[in-house]
């Protein structure tokens, strides 16, 4: 009966760390598990371990302080679970190429956040933004470091943009993605520097 009890009492608090953490990353996959933890049943077992190693990887995945536009991929992911599209250092980008957006500094910006909103279904964050930094050549830009949530294993990716003023109403925006954890990603942050561009030139 104690050993029950213990049982009952570890999956609820897994349950529950598991459920506010995915409230936290706007996850409903890992709030869905985190419930099933807590409830008594044939699935409490699995679902506890499930949820200790979402919860684990969530925690290790602290927000690192990146406070400029990086030179270069860096971390675990930076060989192949990243990808680059910039003017210097480009890396894993494909045919991906840094795309010039009609507009100015905060309208081109103003783009580049509504898409970070959006993108994978609202499990992203805006951790910071810097303007009037030093952009391409030189000149005026503005810097946006953004959190963005796989849906299944809650894995972060980082995603840095510049927007950089080339002036005549034009911008020249460039992305850089990459794991937190693990070394391949799956051409995951390719894709998503294909969608933000696509969003951001519609």
């Amino acid at each position: 009966m104690l050993n029950q009890l213990g049982k009952i009492g570890t999956g609820t608090a897994v349950g529950a760390v598991t459920a506010l953490l995915g409230l936290q990353w706007r996850n409903p996959l890992n709030v869905l598990i985190g419930i099933g933890a807590m409830v008594p049943g044939p699935q409490a077992g699995a679902l506890t371990t499930a949820g200790a190693v979402l919860s684990g990887i969530h925690l290790l995945s602290l927000d690192p302080k990146v406070e400029e536009f990086p030179s270069q991929t860096f971390g675990p992911g930076a060989a192949i679970g990243s990808c680059r599209v910039t003017v210097e250092n480009p890396k894993n980008a494909g045919e991906l190429r840094p795309v010039t957006v009609q507009g100015s500094l905060d309208e081109v910006t103003a783009k580049v956040e509504d898409w970070i909103k959006g993108d994978a279904m609202g499990r992203t964050a805006l951790l910071r933004k810097e303007e009037n930094v030093q952009g391409a050549s030189g000149k005026p830009a503005n810097y946006l470091h953004s959190r963005h949530v796989s849906l299944v294993f809650s894995f972060a990716d980082d995603v840095f943009i510049r927007i950089t003023d080339q002036g005549g109403n034009k911008c020249l925006v460039e992305y850089q993605g990459q794991l937190r954890f693990g070394g391949g990603d799956l051409g995951v942050n390719a894709a998503r520097a294909k969608r933000m561009y696509d969003a951001i030139s519609a």
